[in-house]
């Protein structure tokens, strides 16, 4: 009798298991759904981009590779699978390369891939799928490789959000370029009310200072949703190089001038800004860590792109008064990034060779009053260092230097080292480009006060061959066989979304004549 109704029983046990065991997995499944915060932006989505919310990029252009990016937004935590193609029309009718790869928190649903075996010189187009949903569609370039006719570069910096419409990356998306070359400041560290134009309605996310890497990762997170600079890093590969306000104002190695006690440990905050940094760049991570790096453009062009700020830099002083001002040991870049500079200059073949720089190298006298003094952030408050390398540049020819970080526009005629000896030497020309909308001049002066600044400028400064302080823009760099050609292209306004500009600021060089 008993084995008469065990199995019934049994089949009515199991079954019951089973069941609550299916329960408890849902219960598990449910437990891991928990929501993806989307650094409470998600306000702000265009929703018909869901989750590419953040557009894509690409960066790092080598001749048989480069570096595509995208961010997924999903609702719930949990690893996302994503399917990657690249082709080489916008269709997708001639596709090189599809992969399937993973997105998950640890580095906040950021995907950056390094596309190998590439063709030099070629357009491709790249997307992403996931959810069930396609990104837009990104346009890369690789570089040239061998003999090359002319290259294009548009080089900016200082984009606050705060402060204005990113109207100038509206004009680069549309430019023709080979790059888009970042000198730094793409992101700005401060609150709501520090540092904005009020009136805009543009105000910073979150609403502080930010020093942790929550922080750091929503105030990126809030810029690229930002229409026109999505465009811009749809349209062209990025080349980029961090300066102060990706950390904090002011910043060098052990510190910063915007970093206070009661923000907590620099070096934690200098991680945490680093890694956003790396997050959200479309930059390709060296083994030494270091984002000092050199580029290529064939036979034509070298870009060299300097660190200035937290790889060698040792604290700034108030002014020339200061007792260690003429410190031989005083560095604004490492003595391992002055070597390797003076290898890329020896080895590199390229007719013209370019530096990207985030400070000001001129010892130009700089005016926020009546007395024009030197710019300490700069080349000018590391003397010592600034004489050495001014030397190495001049061992070399056919080299300009491409400046961001000051707001306005000039350019400059610095002096080679023999010139004070009489004899006239090539000039190392430095242009200095406008900010993309951070405030300049005429942010905080009236135009006849701003007018009187540049008249100041161009006096005092005798190698300085003109300047700009009210306008916001790019510089376009031209180069080919004989010339290299500085274009100025302005915005009409930022103070509103705007396609307009004004009429081009034209320079050219020889390698030889000053710049007049």
């Amino acid at each position: 009798m008993k084995f008469k109704f065990f199995f019934p029983f049994l089949f009515i046990a199991l079954f019951f298991i089973s069941c609550s065991s299916q329960n408890t997995n849902e219960k598990t499944e449910e437990q891991k759904k928990i929501p993806y915060p989307h650094h409470g932006l998600s306000s702000y989505y265009n929703k018909d981009l869901a989750p590419f919310y953040h557009g894509v990029a690409s960066g790092d252009p080598l001749p048989t590779a480069v570096i595509i990016w995208t961010k997924i937004s999903p609702d719930f935590y949990s690893k996302v699978k994503v399917n990657v193609q690249v082709a080489l029309d916008e269709k997708f009718s001639q596709i090189v390369q599809n992969k399937d790869v993973e997105a998950d928190s640890s580095n906040d649903y950021i995907l950056k891939i390094d596309i190998q075996d590439l063709k030099p010189g070629t357009f491709y187009y790249y997307r992403f799928s996931a959810l069930g949903k396609w990104s837009p569609v990104g346009r890369t370039k690789t570089l040239a490789d061998g003999r090359t006719e002319n290259v294009r570069l548009a080089f900016a910096s200082c984009s606050n959000y705060a402060w204005g419409f990113f109207n100038p990356y509206r004009l680069m998306a549309d430019d023709t370029l080979d790059a888009v070359v970042h000198l730094g400041d793409y992101i700005y560290e401060h609150s709501q009310t520090t540092y904005n134009n009020s009136s805009l309605n543009r105000k910073h996310l979150p609403d502080k200072e930010i020093v942790s890497l929550e922080d750091y990762r929503t105030r990126y997170a809030q810029y690229r949703l930002d229409n026109d600079l999505q465009a811009v890093h749809s349209k062209h590969p990025f080349i980029v190089i961090w300066d102060d306000h990706e950390f904090a104002n002011n910043a060098y190695v052990n510190g910063a001038g915007n970093h206070q006690p009661d923000e907590g440990d620099w070096q934690t905050r200098l991680d945490a800004a680093r890694k956003a940094y790396y997050e959200w760049m479309p930059v390709r991570e060296q083994n030494n860590k270091q984002l000092y790096r050199a580029f290529s453009f064939g036979d034509l062009v070298n870009l060299i792109m300097l660190d200035t700020r937290v790889e060698g830099r040792t604290v700034q002083v108030k002014g020339k008064s200061d007792l260690n001002y003429n410190d031989t040991n005083r560095k604004i870049i490492s003595t391992e990034q002055f070597n390797w500079v003076a290898d890329q200059l020896k080895s590199n073949k390229g007719q013209w060779k370019i530096i990207g720089n985030q400070v000001l190298f001129a010892d130009m006298l700089c005016f926020f009053g009546k007395k024009g003094e030197l710019y300490m952030d700069g080349w000018s408050g590391y003397p010592y260092q600034k004489k050495k390398f001014a030397e190495l540049v001049s061992a070399a020819r056919n080299v300009a230097i491409v400046t961001g970080d000051f707001h306005s526009s000039f350019v400059y005629n610095n002096p080679r080292p023999d010139s004070d000896k009489g004899i006239q030497l090539p000039t190392i020309p430095e242009f200095i480009v406008p900010s993309i909308t951070s405030a300049n001049y005429d942010e905080e002066y009236t135009i006849p006060q701003t007018n009187e600044f540049e008249k100041m400028y161009l006096k005092q400064n005798k190698d300085l061959a003109w300047t700009d302080l009210n306008s916001h823009g790019y510089l376009l760099l031209k180069c080919d066989g004989k010339n290299m050609t500085a274009v100025f292209k302005f915005a009409e306004t930022i103070l509103k979304p705007s396609a307009n500009k004004k009429a081009d600021i034209v320079f050219t060089w020889d390698g030889i004549k000053w710049i007049k």
